[in-house]
């Protein structure tokens, strides 16, 4: 039997769901089977995943695909208290447990995690995701004429080389009150407040913040870390004010 085959039989169909969310560099891989599958080389962990029904039509780019699954589970725990830096990106397959030892394996939807929400029990974490149709369906303008830059620091349109020694300090944080971190030697690299709008990358976990305020060695995130942070070294990047004739020219060349 094929896979279509197997999905319209009402005695045969005994379909598998998997779940891909990649973070980053961290992928989390899910099923809402008893026992791990295997799909293309991966190892999908059994847990009590569920989700809702995937819209198809013109409400497909406005109505989220809800995704259900414990609070305690890893990729969830990312999201329990500070939600990270980066996007998340869900990948949702299927295939028939009786369709062979090489069985079909369906794409059925592709989307970004735009949130998170407790559930009714308090025990479980709601991810709405939306498919990538959603962004079509916003107004994107053209780059503006404007006196500072279009262009997102270090991306390739700036083309800064954010790994460059000139433009990144690596060292350890020392201390941590709230959304302050003290960077030892950050106050004196390059001169001073060289930071201001740069971000904080830590070097054991994919994940960053923007920094928006520098005072010698220590650095005001927007938003701190959910990991202890003390005695972990860090990636420090220089920031830009965007202006064409400000860090543009002076600090970037």
């Amino acid at each position: 039997m094929t896979y279509d085959a197997f999905e319209i039989s009402e005695q045969s169909s005994r379909p598998v769901e998997v779940y891909r969310f990649s973070l980053g560099a961290d992928v989390y891989r899910y099923t809402s089977a008893e026992d791990v599958v295997p799909v293309t080389g991966e190892n999908y962990d059994p847990i009590a995943i569920l989700r809702g029904s995937i819209i198809q039509g013109p409400d497909e780019r406005s109505r989220p695909l809800e995704v259900t699954m414990p609070s305690t589970v890893a990729f969830a725990r990312r999201f329990a208290g500070i939600v990270p830096g980066s996007q998340a990106m869900l990948t949702l397959r299927r295939f028939q447990r009786d369709d062979g030892a090489t069985p079909e394996v369906r794409t059925l939807f592709v989307g970004t995690v735009h949130a998170a929400r407790y559930g009714d029990d308090a025990k479980s974490l709601v991810f709405p995701v939306y498919s990538l149709e959603y962004g079509l369906a916003k107004t994107v303008p053209r780059f503006g004429y404007q006196s500072s830059c279009n262009h997102v620091l270090y991306d390739d349109d700036c083309g800064v080389d954010e790994d460059a020694a000139a433009n990144k300090f690596v060292s350890v944080v020392t201390a941590v009150s709230g959304n302050d971190i003290t960077v030892t030697g950050a106050g004196t690299f390059r001169g001073s407040a060289q930071f201001d709008a740069g971000f904080v990358k830590p070097a054991a976990f994919d994940d960053y913040r923007q920094i928006i305020g520098q005072s010698g060695d220590v650095l005001t995130l927007m938003l701190p870390f959910p990991q202890t942070m003390i005695g972990a070294t860090v990636n420090v990047y220089r920031g830009c004010d965007h202006l064409i004739a400000g860090h543009c020219s002076t600090r970037f060349n």
